[in-house]
């Protein structure tokens, strides 16, 4: 097993990813079914999007959670495009990686710094174009398309623009999150930054504020 170790991670935040990945497949989910201490109630978030076909909401969550997780494990609880990128390269990207031919040439769909320039071109701009991005590394565009019955149009790549199926990237990052919880919970400052995420609560008490 590997054991991934980055100088800017809080103390207990050595992953091993084959561990971790077994887990998985088992169906883990984090301890807490209060929410306390994970993220489950926003993975949980973005695959009800999914299932409402709220594209857009399910994308921005998707795109936001590498920022959450490199933030809560940083050692400045801060996340920056270093951390973001380290983050998908790690947990995503060898997902979106494939090895073509008799040589397995190695071709990467999505690298961190794509995934990077794509989250910033979204959440503050509203488009897919990445032209305009320091950290792009081989795309210059995207295009998510819907689910359709009988229709699978996933890491479909045309030079530098990728098309990409909304619900199938939603899900993978949903579990490249899972995946990174079973290793980072085990650190107390994970465990305890995790403890202080925002919770939407169901029933809201009336508070009095002083000014």
């Amino acid at each position: 097993m590997t054991v991934m170790v980055s100088p800017q991670l809080a103390d207990g935040c050595e992953v091993t990813k084959d561990a971790a990945a077994a887990l998985i497949a088992t169906g883990w989910r984090a301890p807490d079914a209060d929410y306390s201490a994970s993220m489950d109630h926003l993975i949980d978030s973005a695959r009800a999007a999914l299932k409402d076909k709220n594209w857009y909401a399910a994308l921005t969550l998707a795109l936001t959670f590498p920022d959450i997780c490199a933030s809560l494990e940083s050692r400045s609880g801060k996340s920056n495009k270093a951390l973001y990128s380290a983050w998908v390269e790690q947990y995503l990207t060898p997902k979106y990686t494939i090895h073509v031919g008799a040589t397995e040439r190695k071709h990467v769909f999505l690298s961190g710094g794509d995934c990077y320039a794509l989250r910033c071109a979204y959440l503050h701009q509203g488009i897919t174009d990445t032209t305009g991005h320091s950290a792009r590394e081989a795309l210059s565009s995207f295009e998510f398309s819907a689910p359709r019955v009988g229709s699978y149009i996933h890491c479909n790549q045309a030079d530098d623009r990728l098309q990409l199926q909304v619900d199938v990237f939603t899900e993978d990052m949903c579990k490249a999150v899972e995946l990174w919880m079973i290793a980072a919970t085990a650190s107390p400052i994970v465990t305890e930054r995790m403890g202080e995420l925002m919770l939407i609560t169901e029933t809201a008490s009336a508070k009095t504020l002083h000014m």
